[in-house]
């Protein structure tokens, strides 16, 4: 019976075995380093002849940046992002459809990283045999995991303590892994240098950190006489406000029910200051909507925006200071 102990550890051992070969989570992190792995090498010989030459890496990569030259956008600030596309045409992740995927291969990773405003953010959505096993997200505001198995959600781990942030581009909730397995579908349809529409925030015309309106010869308002974006600050607003409350609003409450205002005050000045007041108004919407739209495309049609910007230059067109 001395062989009995034995042969009770010997299964126990296998049984634990199995155990850790069917675990999804430990089977998806095992590939998804064996994936970065090969990224890693991949990375250290970009650009070498070697590397071209023998075949030194067993990825393709298609790589789109967006903003390369940092340019700022209008009420954002810096706002840059790239995506990163790793396909296996050599057959290194051990499937038969290696070959599939347009002549690169089948997608293995997505990487989708930048900076919008202050806030940096990485996506990663790994594949294994043509479905998504795992997708990351991190931000300043912390980091989410999703592990899949078959098209379905097996485990998702939260960000340690709170996000700090409510801003749903930012933070996820277990709830969202429909959404995240559909946007992974978006990307593996992705055409190399096409943008994935379906997922990515639909694009909206870049109005420049200055002037939203080009002002040519439709503009009916001679351009001496013109409302100049220059001018449309929140200062500006605010210092027609005051000027309104002070040289008209204070003067017609006065006790003595005498309102002194000076015929250019009521003329000039007050036609002036509406317009400006209005402009600033309008400006402000039409960035704000903008940002709305840039963050959420969701929940704002790229019409709403042009019908916001479409107003305000039309003020500029058709309003004329009083000289």
């Amino acid at each position: 019976m001395r062989g009995a102990p034995i042969l009770i550890a010997v299964i126990g051992a296998l049984s634990l075995s199995g155990l850790a070969e069917a675990d999804p989570i430990e089977r998806i992190r095992g590939y998804y380093n064996r994936v970065t792995t090969e990224i890693a090498r991949c990375d250290a010989r970009a650009g070498s002849k070697r590397l071209a030459e023998s075949g030194d890496c067993g990825l393709y990569l298609v790589e789109v940046v967006d903003n390369a030259l940092h340019r700022p956008v209008a009420a954002v600030g810096i706002s840059q992002s790239r995506a990163r596309y790793w396909y296996d045409p050599s057959g290194f992740t051990g499937h038969a459809s290696a070959r599939a995927g347009g002549g690169h291969g089948p997608l293995v990773r997505a990487e989708l990283s930048g900076q919008r405003a202050a806030v940096e953010w990485l996506e990663e959505y790994v594949y294994q045999a043509g479905s998504l096993v795992f997708y990351f997200k991190k931000s300043d505001f912390g980091a989410f995991r999703f592990y899949f198995q078959a098209g379905e959600l097996v485990d998702f781990v939260p960000a340690d303590g709170p996000a700090g942030s409510d801003d749903p581009s930012y933070v996820m909730e277990r709830s969202d892994w429909p959404e995240v397995l559909r946007r992974s579908r978006c990307y593996q349809k992705h055409v190399p240098g096409d943008a994935c529409t379906e997922s990515r925030p639909a694009p909206t015309e870049d109005f420049g950190s200055r002037h939203l309106c080009a002002l040519g010869a439709d503009a009916a308002v001679p351009e001496e006489l013109r409302i100049r974006e220059a001018d449309l600050t929140n200062e500006a607003a605010w210092s027609s406000l005051e000027f309104l409350d002070t040289q008209v609003l204070g003067k017609l409450a006065r006790a003595d029910g005498e309102a002194e205002i000076p015929w250019e005050t009521l003329n000039i000045g007050v036609p002036n200051a509406l317009r400006t007041i209005r402009g600033a108004l309008l400006r402000a919407r039409a960035l704000a909507l903008a940002e709305e739209r840039r963050q959420h495309p969701e929940r704002l049609p790229e019409s709403v925006v042009r019908a916001a910007v479409d107003a305000y230059c039309r003020l500029l067109r058709e309003s004329a200071l009083v000289d």
